[in-house]
């Protein structure tokens, strides 16, 4: 990365040095700027480092975050803005999109301590780049020994965190699948993939179809690994009430993940799942995206072979896509996938794995790594 320069005349090449200092500076009460009594002056005066004037230190905030968004067209040096974007994507993850952008100097309650960088597992170097999004009880680092059996010499596969999960635990947000999927685009971006396929595991399937559907023309390939469909998921009372409950009662989550796998595994193995849930997302996310995933419904989005996204061009049909479930998972079944994702997409592939359940990824990881391959392969 080219020397990136602050309007306060701080000049740093390295990502972590700059994002300290950006930090500084627009962290509310933070003493440990460069240099406070410059940067009081510039905030007086409005000057962002790119030479963009503004008349109010509200404009500038305003101006500096949108500048490090995705969709850089404010009409600055958007060459400058992108060199430090990525490095500022943990500024960024503390912005609810509820409420459109906030600037530092609303968000008095943000600390450094509390603003903690995403760091999504990078496996491979290939030429197909593939967007991984995980599941409920998952996290970007929830993905069993699938990692190792993937080929990285044609593929680059990226496990990212969602919003509350990982390393975005302090992560504010919705917690929506379409703002998921917005954020899946986003990494997209700031990785420079102009197109990409993507894989979603069980929630994570659900927020991939919502990536196809906000970027039609970038997806290259669609896989669901037991993935929640686009409508709304039935569940009796009692269901629900396991499922409500889990967020705060491991009990709950330990009993959800021995029912989705056949009620085989060994307790160990479920122990070991509750844990990684517990440690890897926070009590507010988890609850959220169970209501998101499990009543929100847009499946009106998409029309049996003549879908077309209402805002865009490309028929989402025309993305080859394939569903992949656990022959001893009930409640995301091959019957469930023939009702819901097959007739989403009534070319997509269906495939069902012998000896697993709703998380393949460890119980039969170099299966799912051939089954996922063998099909972006085709493309």
């Amino acid at each position: 990365m080219a020397d990136v320069r602050c309007s306060c005349g701080f000049t740093e090449s390295g990502d972590e040095m700059l994002t300290d200092h950006l930090l500084d500076v627009f962290v509310p009460g933070d003493a440990r700027a460069a240099d406070g009594q410059v940067h009081e002056e510039l905030a007086a005066t409005s000057a962002c480092a790119c030479g963009v004037a503004t008349t109010t230190p509200a404009e500038l905030d305003q101006h500096f975050l949108a500048a490090f968004t995705p969709a850089d067209s404010v009409g600055c040096d958007g060459v400058r803005h992108a060199q430090i974007r990525q490095s500022l994507r943990r500024l960024r993850d503390r912005l609810p999109r509820s409420t459109g952008v906030k600037s530092p100097a609303q968000a008095s309650a943000f600390t450094r301590e509390a603003i903690v960088a995403s760091s999504p597992v990078t496996v491979g170097s290939g030429s197909h780049h593939v967007l991984a999004v995980h599941g409920w009880f998952g996290s970007a680092r929830g993905w069993g020994s699938l990692p190792e059996y993937l080929d990285g010499a044609n593929y680059t596969y990226v496990f990212a965190d969602l919003r509350g999960y990982g390393d975005r635990k302090q992560a504010s947000g919705q917690f929506t699948m379409e703002e998921a999927a917005a954020d899946a685009v986003a990494l997209a971006d700031e990785l420079g993939w102009d197109s990409f396929s993507v894989v979603g595991h069980s929630m994570g399937g659900k927020i991939a179809h919502q990536v196809l559907l906000q970027a039609p023309s970038r997806v290259r390939a669609l896989i669901g690994v037991n993935p929640v469909p686009a409508a709304a998921v039935p569940m009796d009372e009692q269901t629900w009430g396991l499922f409500h409950g889990a967020a705060d009662n491991p009990g709950n989550r330990a009993a959800i993940i021995d029912f989705t796998t056949g009620s085989k595994l060994t307790k160990a193995f479920i122990d070991q799942l509750v844990r990684h849930s517990l440690d890897n997302s926070t009590v507010e996310a988890f609850a959220a995206y169970l209501l998101s995933w499990a009543k929100s419904d847009f499946s009106g989005q998409v029309t049996p072979g003549t879908t077309t996204v209402p805002t865009g061009t490309v028929p989402t049909n025309t993305v080859p896509v394939q569903v992949i479930v656990g022959e001893t998972d009930p409640a995301l079944s091959a019957a469930v996938m023939e009702q819901t994702w097959l007739t989403y997409f009534p070319g997509a592939r269906l495939e069902v794995l012998a000896n697993a359940g709703h998380y393949p990824m460890f119980e039969t990881p170099v299966a799912l790594a051939t089954s996922i391959e063998g099909f972006l392969g085709r493309g």
